[in-house]
């Protein structure tokens, strides 16, 4: 199941890159982040 959701007001991303989190609680225990590169056209 693919549930990556763009993490909106993240500052921390280098410029071009945006991060995205699973969708599931920080207290689960399977939660996960990931950085991804910006594709061109893409919204900011």
């Amino acid at each position: 199941m693919n549930n990556w959701k763009r993490i909106e007001g993240a500052l921390t991303a280098p410029i071009g890159y945006h991060w995205e989190n699973n969708g599931k609680s920080r207290f689960s225990g399977e939660y996960e982040h990931r950085l991804v590169k910006d594709t061109k056209g893409a919204r900011i």
